[in-house]
Order: structure tokens, then C-alpha cells, then sequence
């Protein structure tokens, strides 16, 4: 689900199913997300995840994006990302 908020689009969730991972289909999907910002005329796709979540964490990292902060909120500790959208449409 994509949201714009403020100068930025914000991705509140992306997934793929377990038994299709490693075929591209996360890249292709962010490519995706990135295109879309672009087409809005936003400059720049924001998502955040848990700090648990090692394996988004390292995906997004592979991508370009770029940690903004980390905080708790609701018992669970965030990890906050941005990346420009020309980069991420790629």
C-alpha cells in the first residue's frame, strides 16, 4: 500500500510469498514503488520496518536506502529508511 505524505511516498507494506521469493519479485516491486513516486513528482520513498527484521533491514540496505532513525513506538523498536526515487526506479 502506497500513501503520499508530504514530499514523500510512504510504502505502509510489500511482501512476497515465501515460495516465490528469490525469483526478483521484491526488486521488481520496489522498481515498482519507485516508478510511482516519480510519476506523483515525489522526490523520495520512505517505508520503516523492525529493528528485528534483519533480512528487510539488509534488503533495503542492497537497495540504496538510507537509515533516517530508530525509535519505539508501541513496544516495538523501528527502524526508519529513506531512498531517493530515481535511484529506487532504477
Amino acid at each position: 500500500m502506497l500513501e503520499v505524505a508530504g514530499s514523500h511516498l510512504w510504502l505502509e507494506n510489500v511482501a512476497v510469498d515465501p515460495a516465490r521469493q528469490r525469483a526478483g519479485l521484491g526488486r521488481a516491486l520496489m522498481r515498482f514503488v519507485g516508478g510511482e513516486a516519480l510519476r506523483r513528482g515525489l522526490p523520495e520513498v520512505r517505508l520503516l520496518t523492525n529493528e528485528r527484521m534483519e533480512r528487510n533491514l539488509a534488503f533495503y540496505a542492497r537497495l540504496g536506502f538510507a537509515e533516517l532513525e530508530r525509535r519505539e513506538e508501541k513496544g516495538f523498536r523501528r527502524v526508519y529508511m529513506a531512498i531517493p526515487a530515481e535511484r529506487l526506479a532504477g
